[in-house]
């Protein structure tokens, strides 16, 4: 699971392939950071190469709020979970959360 989106950064490396290397979870302050590895391409990824950029988005409030205006708090285990079918794994909405900020908008999932 990964997002596709060409960016060029500073030194002029296209990046395509973005994943998520690793989050950092304050369950006191309510938030989550979450640590997104560019890499030149998928295969660059699946080749073992290191990443080119790292960058970190902030999820403000990890709280959701429930249909019936409810809210309930992302429970421990979810972050280390890597079952990706697993509509409790916090893998997929972390990639769904992330398509929301404006770097992301245009980026598929891969």
């Amino acid at each position: 699971m990964a997002l596709k989106l060409d960016y060029e950064n500073e030194q002029g490396q296209t990046i395509e392939y973005w994943r998520i290397g690793r989050i950092f979870v304050d369950f006191t302050g309510k938030f989550i950071n979450i640590y997104m590895q560019g890499y030149v391409s998928e295969e660059a990824r699946l080749n073992n190469k290191m990443y080119v950029e790292e960058r970190i988005f902030n999820l403000p409030d990890i709280e959701t709020i429930d249909e019936d205006g409810t809210t309930t708090e992302v429970e421990h285990s979810y972050p280390f979970d890597d079952d990706e079918t697993d509509t409790y794994s916090l893998r997929p909405l972390l990639y769904t959360e992330l398509k929301k900020y404006k770097f992301f908008e245009n980026a598929i999932d891969c």
